[in-house]
């Protein structure tokens, strides 16, 4: 026993991961998939052998590396993960301490995450928004069949314009329930998600997620960010014109010759391509769930989007008078729901574009890149229903768990935030957003050099791989 004591006193004991000290530039050279460190509140992880089964997706750790993510890790987790987080750990950040800035930003965050009531959801009124879009749903299968009946063209179309609105209003329930802002349970939104989302519109949840999270934690950075990588029809900065490395899509963005002619053209073009976009949302969907491993849902996503044709199929090919007619209902829903697009892209385009992401020593705070990329549509209380949350973007970019009906409250909050921290909260109407974005698509389309045009070769086009499934 004495023998062992004495070799158990004197065994050194193991390092206390508290007690490496890293500086900010040490942890940003730890930045590659194998090599993979990230910063949560003043603690130093190594994520290296997480990444590949991180539930949001590999590419949002990886966008973060070497960089401070605690607000970014608040605002898309709950308390619970944070129990997952000291396996990983090695130690802890010298710091010369926060700002107070940065101080007061957490004292708000506590807030509203913690004793505000901010959080907590209003289950009948998700109800009553659920309710309203079905019945949606229904008024428009009925004038699809009541056309029929009376041999009426304009019933159908009629019916295909509600089918649109309902498009555009389950979206809005797909969102909130992306974000988990319904029942804050990870299973139970992403059941209802899929209910909402491939079921009923066609939309696969595990692709918008993937998508949307990115957009999320690298708002409007050039090469990160998918919500703004839409080559070749638009390009919010001329920084596009030099075929870009898209680090979400693992490919290289050409601006060849189709992208110059359709970009010279976005800001007359950005309509009626927005009346178009949600075939290429069906095209991602099914590209995803088909082929990317990071689909988590797949076989409950493929029988979800198999039930959603079909009743588009019946519902078009049984009902409508001609095959004519069965074409002009379906472009005319999708150009009605084409109005969500305009929406999503008002909140983003004409804000500041940043060439990295940030959340670095020298980098924007994570509430001034939220505000800066983002901007809100002002509009009456009893109009809220139109914009279905989107005209609160930028309280919902820096608390986006928050539950819809919440968001007016939140938004007064975080503008009397600003005015105490001097800090500029970007709100416009409708119209005078949609001039603000086409002004900036136009500054961007009159930059495109035109003088050295070559012929067209459309088999080399992105529009040309895009069809072929390439990237």
């Amino acid at each position: 026993v004495i023998l062992l004591l004495n070799r158990l006193l004197m065994c050194p004991r193991p390092a206390s991961k508290d007690a490496r000290l890293f500086t900010f530039k040490e942890v940003s050279q730890h930045c590659t998939p194998d090599d993979c460190y990230i910063i949560v509140d003043d603690n130093v992880y190594d994520v290296s052998s997480w990444h590949e089964k991180h539930p949001g997706g590999r590419d949002i750790i990886l966008n973060l590396a070497g960089r401070d993510c605690s607000d970014v890790f608040r605002s898309m987790h709950p308390k619970r993960v944070y129990h997952m987080l000291p396996k990983f750990k090695v130690g802890r950040l010298q710091s010369e301490g926060k700002s107070e800035f940065a101080r007061a930003f957490d004292a708000l965050a506590d807030e509203v995450y913690n004793s505000s009531g901010l959080m907590e959801t209003n289950y009948w009124w998700y109800f009553g928004k659920t309710m309203i879009s079905l019945f949606l749903l229904a008024v428009s299968v009925s004038l699809f069949i009541l056309g029929r009946e009376w041999r009426s063209v304009g019933t159908q179309l009629f019916g295909a314009f509600m089918l649109g609105v309902f498009f555009q209003q389950i979206a809005f329930l797909g969102h909130d329930t992306g974000h988990f802002c319904i029942t804050h349970d990870r299973f139970w939104d992403t059941m209802y998600g899929v209910l909402v989302g491939p079921m009923l519109t066609g939309i696969s949840m595990c692709w918008w997620k993937d998508s949307h999270n990115t957009h999320h934690i690298v708002p409007n950075s050039v090469q990160h960010d998918p919500d703004i990588q839409h080559l070749p029809v638009f390009a919010v900065t001329p920084a596009y014109f030099a075929s870009l490395y898209s680090f979400y899509h693992k490919r290289v963005m050409k601006f060849d010759a189709i992208a110059r002619v359709l970009v010279s053209y976005q800001h007359i073009l950005f309509y009626p391509i927005m009346a178009l976009a949600r075939f290429n949302l069906y095209l991602q969907s099914v590209l995803f769930v088909l082929f990317n491993e990071k689909c988590e849902w797949r076989k409950v996503e493929i029988v979800s989007a198999i039930i959603f044709y079909t009743w588009m199929y019946k519902l078009h090919s049984t009902y409508c008078l001609t095959p004519a007619v069965a074409v002009g209902c379906l472009l005319l829903s999708h150009a009605v729901a084409g109005l969500l697009h305009v929406q999503i892209c008002l909140s983003h385009f004409a804000m500041k574009i940043y060439s990295e992401p940030q959340y670095t020593q020298d980098g924007d705070h994570f509430f001034d890149t939220q505000l800066k990329t983002t901007m809100d549509v002002e509009c009456p209380e009893w109009f809220d229903w139109f914009h279905g949350g989107l005209q609160f973007q930028a309280v919902h970019h820096l608390f986006p768990r928050v539950p819809r009906h919440n968001l007016r409250k939140l938004q007064a909050k975080v503008i009397e935030f600003c005015k105490e921290h001097n800090r500029t909260y970007h709100i416009y109407t409708f119209y005078d957003g949609n001039k603000k974005l086409l002004a900036g698509l136009k500054a961007t389309a009159d930059q495109v050099d035109k003088s050295g045009d070559k012929p067209v070769n459309f088999k080399e086009s992105m529009l040309w791989e895009g069809l072929c499934a390439q990237g």
